[in-house]
Parts: structure tokens; sequence; C-alpha cells
């Protein structure tokens, strides 16, 4: 179990950081077409492909989407999270994830062996696997956490 969910986990962050790394390079940015016109509010989120077009097409691609909204947060979101910024977190991720690995231990009572984090084992005191990062990684990336029986350890 402890494998699968390992590599379920390195499946979904690479997942995202391809996509990320073929995306539109950023930085992005939000910029208001209407100038504050309250007739048909949208937001553009653009890179600077978008906003200077002598740049290079191939090398820096424009991007240019509107959000047709009345949340101009929706807009702010999108630039937020540019390309540079989800390689950053996918790429903090996989080392994340390469640190907390299960270790299958037999506990102090003899009992059948139990998977435990590698690096967060202290002694035999520390978390079960997964341990809390792994499942925080679990959470964000939505994997599902399975508890193991005795036969999968």
């Amino acid at each position: 179990m402890s494998t699968d969910l390992h590599t379920q986990l390195a499946a979904k962050i690479n997942e995202r950081l391809e996509l990320a790394r073929a995306a539109s390079p950023g930085p992005w940015q939000v910029v208001d077409p209407n100038e504050g016109s309250d007739h048909f509010p949208f937001w553009m989120v653009v890179n600077d492909a978008f906003l200077n077009p002598h740049l290079n097409a191939e090398d820096a691609p424009s991007l240019d989407v509107e959000l047709h909204t009345g949340c101009e947060a929706d807009a702010r979101l999108v630039a937020a999270s540019d390309p540079a910024t989800t390689i950053r977190f996918c790429e903090r991720d996989l080392r994340v994830l390469a640190r907390h690995s299960s270790e299958q231990i037999r506990l102090r009572n003899g009992d059948w062996p139990a998977p435990w984090c590698s690096i967060c084992d202290c002694d035999c005191n520390a978390e079960r696997w997964p341990c809390p990062e792994i499942r925080d990684l679990a959470d964000a990336y939505r994997v599902d956490l399975l508890v193991p029986t005795k036969e999968e350890t």
C-alpha cells in the first residue's frame, strides 16, 4: 500500500509539473481591458509575450485568457498560479515525497511489521505511515489514503 501511495503521489505531482512546463511561460498578470467599466466586467490574464508583441513567439508564446466573471479575485488567482510558481511547488512536493518514504519495522511488542515514515521515525515513537507530510500531499493532489491491512504490510 505504501509504495502504491508513493507511486500515485509521484504520478500526480509529475502530471501537474509537466502541464506547467508545457504552458506559456510567466509571469502572468491581470489586466482590465474595460478600464474599470461596470458595463461588462471581465479580466484578462496575460503574460509578457502578450504585453510585448515584439518578443519571439516561438520562445515565448503569447497568453491571453479572458475570464468572464464578476470576480476579479478569480483572475488574480489564475495569474498567481503561473507555470513558474507551479513548477516550484511541484519540485518542492517531489523533494518532500522523496524524503518521506515508507519503511517496514517490527513493533516493540513483536506484532506484525508496520509501515513507518523513514524520516519521521524516531525510536519507533513517530507517526505511522503515511506521516502527516504525505497525508498533506495526498490531500493536495486528491489521492485517496487507504489503511493497509496486516496482509498488505
